[in-house]
């Protein structure tokens, strides 16, 4: 089986298909590893054995084609062989371990593991690995680092100071001051990251799911304001529910300028299928956080760098918006106004002028505890501005695409993802979007959605079978 998903780093990743996994018994190989036959047959024997819970396995690891015995390298046991639901990997991005719960023995034979193909290999994996604990640091995961490096540099040290069994052996000696190194490196990156305002978190790639129908002039806005954000590391996936061709010209000819990761999700246009059209462009996404926002609302350069710092594991977060008058709407777009960046002096003569309905929104609160003291608060969530995990999403399937026509299908959604125990975190005053005019929306089947709203309100309903999953690749 394979399956497509984000990369959250290894320890995560291995998690998931932890999770994936259906035999009695596990085995973790990564891609440059192999299991010579004697080991295949040892493994066949141990897990007839109700002894153990687990095994490590011995990993014989070649350098540039030669094999290394010494610096740490050999025997180097790693648990790799598990019992279903016994265990699970730490959740380090890179150096992750198998953490086995109960008894743990140990096979003989080892797994072959090829580390580098050449000396090119190594400056590539050196480079990208020490990134990679960089991050780890800066998330905290300091002990596991310390642990893991100061292993490295005794193995180093023994075999070249106090055994002396590398001596005249340079390929050994380049393998451990590859791995001290390589330590080195994470720390240099470290510093690097925190010039570069990195939180301690790291932050997780973000998808950003626009709806857009017909006004080019104004999703041109929102993505201007996209392009000035303080966090970078996002995408821009557009979802059209069938828009004319200009608008394709439009995100055609600003692609070709922007530094935006801009994708472009089209539908045939057969009515207000919203649903659909945000499903088809989560499934079209990378991110493991979607942020939800609608093609006319513009925001400010710390949008994702808030909803980025407000997340947290069983929450969505909703935040709020300024209204612009029509008359004003129509002086933004056709002079371009970068509303995005206006001064609060700006923002208050344009309230006294009567082209918003409300300043408020502006401030920025450190509410803490008090953005959780409406948990199941459903009402007046909207998806022009609405930030949940993308696995809290897929959990329930999305949207629900029997809503045709306008109205409550992000509603449903938000009481479905509440219904499985994921609950509202307040965004007031940290995550305000600037909403251009359009017309109040209606359709006949509006009272038809309410009906089926009503529906999942008074039921426990979480997953919808007419949902994001029809999209999605398998």
């Amino acid at each position: 089986k394979v399956f497509e998903t984000d990369w959250p780093g290894y320890g995560p990743q291995k998690n998931r298909a932890l999770e994936k996994a259906t035999g009695d018994w596990i085995l973790s190989i990564d891609a440059d590893e192999r299991v010579p036959p004697e080991l295949r047959s040892e493994i066949e024997q141990a897990v007839k054995s109700e002894r153990y819970k687990g095994y490590q396995i011995p990993r014989s690891s070649y350098y540039c084609g030669q094999r290394i015995r010494h610096s740490g390298w050999w025997p180097d046991y790693t648990p790799r062989l598990l019992r279903q639901g016994s265990g699970k990997f730490s959740n380090s991005l890179v150096h992750e371990r198998l953490e086995i719960q109960g008894p743990v023995g140990y096979l003989r034979n080892p797994m072959i593991h090829y580390s580098f193909d050449d000396f090119e290999d190594v400056l590539n994996k050196m480079n990208w690995f020490s990134t990679q604990g960089a991050k780890t640091l800066l998330g905290g995961q300091i002990i596991e680092f310390v642990e893991s490096s100061w292993e490295r540099f005794l193995g180093f040290y023994q075999d070249l100071y106090i055994t002396g069994r590398i001596f005249g052996r340079p390929a050994r000696i380049y393998a451990g001051r590859v791995q001290c190194r390589g330590d080195l490196l994470q720390v240099s990156q470290v510093a690097s990251f925190a010039g570069e305002a990195i939180p301690k978190k790291i932050m997780p790639r973000i998808s950003v799911i626009v709806s857009t129908y017909n006004r080019p002039d104004a999703l041109e806005m929102v993505l201007r304001s996209l392009e000035a954000q303080t966090c970078k590391d996002f995408e821009v996936v557009v979802a059209d529910d069938g828009s004319r061709e200009d608008t394709r010209l439009m995100l055609d000819r600003f692609g070709s300028q922007s530094p935006l990761k801009l994708k472009h999700v089209w539908q045939e246009d057969e009515g207000f299928r919203a649903a659909s059209i945000r499903n088809q462009a989560v499934a079209a996404s990378q991110g493991e956080y979607l942020v939800f926002l609608d093609g006319d609302c513009m925001v400010f350069p710390d949008f994702l760098a808030e909803h980025a710092r407000l997340k947290e594991p069983n929450r969505f977060t909703t935040g709020n918006r300024m209204l612009l008058s029509r008359s004003f709407t129509e002086i933004v777009l056709d002079r371009q106004l970068p509303l995005h960046q206006w001064t609060f002096s700006q923002w208050i003569r344009a309230r006294l002028k009567g082209q918003t309905n409300r300043l408020l929104p502006l401030l920025r609160l450190p509410l803490g505890f008090l953005r959780k003291l409406t948990p199941r608060k459903w009402y007046g969530v909207k998806t022009c501005n609405l930030g949940t995990w993308r696995q809290d999403f897929l959990d329930v399937n999305g949207f629900d695409e029997s809503y045709q026509g306008w109205g409550y299908e992000d509603s449903d959604l938000v009481i479905r993802i509440m219904n499985k125990g994921v609950f509202r975190l307040e965004g007031r005053f940290a995550i305000p979007v600037i909403h251009l005019w359009h017309p109040l929306n209606h359709s006949p089947s509006t009272e038809e959605n309410l009906q089926r709203l009503q529906n999942v309100l008074k039921s426990n309903a979480t997953r919808v079978d007419n949902g994001v999953h029809r999209h999605m690749s398998a």
